[in-house]
């Protein structure tokens, strides 16, 4: 069951993603550029996000058991969200996984399920997560931009899904009293409230800055140093120059690192404070 909370001042757009198929490969049309790597997507997204943030040693290492916050830059076909729900269960983790993402434009359900057809092992979770997607979509298309929010039991989750644009969902989640209204669910306050901050873990995953560079703002960097504590990491596949300058600029300690197969570097930031009037 799906639960819309429809914010008061958000961009007035309600389009699904325009994508094309190149030889196998989805791509945006509206940013030519592709949504995952053709050569194996699941590996891109564990090596670039999972392992990016050092996710494996933090979760387990936390003293507590408490949920684990992770803000999302472009849920696109789903594929980083579903690996980090299989990261999760793998390793049997006790704490509860909020899933906190954008996308402005959400791929119809019939291209997000082709696009994740060719991940057998996630076919489980493909499976499980498909209804719940159709809803979603219904929902996004009576209602419009807003706040979608469903509580997974099977996945131990909370999904918060901002079909919206980034700058919109960050101003939301800067605002304390801004809510995702709570779903019936098994037990109380499992859907929470949206949390102003911070989160654990950031995944900078929309259209490269070139080719969406309103992903990429600095407006963007610097909502996302508010929304972070000492420790809240960031990984993403891009390495260029002005990301890295605007990361440390907003109060990131930024390492560059091998990137995922062809791609030379990438980046990786670890949150340290808050710079004076950011």
């Amino acid at each position: 069951m799906v639960d819309a909370h429809k914010p008061l001042m958000h961009t007035n757009e309600n389009s699904a993603a325009a994508i094309q198929w190149r030889s196998g490969q989805l791509i945006s049309s509206r940013f030519d550029d592709i949504y995952f790597s053709s050569a194996d997507g699941i590996a891109e997204s564990t090596y670039v996000f999972v392992e990016g943030n050092r996710l494996p040693e933090r979760i387990d290492s936390r003293p507590d058991k408490s949920d684990w916050h992770i803000l999302e830059l472009g849920f696109g076909t789903g594929l980083n969200f579903l690996n980090t729900v299989a990261f999760f269960q793998s390793g049997k983790l006790p704490a509860r996984l909020v899933y906190s993402s954008c996308e402005l434009y959400p791929l119809s359900p019939d291209v997000l399920e082709k696009s994740l057809e060719t991940f057998r092992s996630l076919d489980s979770l493909v499976a499980t997560f498909r209804p719940v997607y159709n809803s979603l979509w219904d929902c996004w298309c009576q209602n419009g931009p807003g706040w979608y929010s469903c509580y997974l039991p099977q996945f131990n989750c909370v999904l918060q899904l901002a079909l919206m644009s980034a700058a919109d969902m960050l101003s939301d989640l800067l605002q304390p009293n801004a809510t995702v209204n709570q779903i019936t669910a098994a037990k109380k306050n499992q859907a929470p409230k949206l949390r102003p901050g911070p989160v654990d873990a950031i995944y900078m995953d929309g259209f490269a800055p070139a080719k969406n560079p309103a992903m990429w703002s600095f407006e963007i960097i610097e909502n996302l140093a508010r929304l972070s504590g000492p420790g809240t990491s960031l990984a993403t596949f891009s390495a260029a120059g002005q990301l890295k300058r605007d990361l440390i600029q907003a109060g990131f300690q930024v390492q560059k690192i091998p990137g995922f197969g062809r791609k030379r570097e990438m980046i990786t930031a670890r949150f340290l404070s808050q710079v004076t009037g950011a």
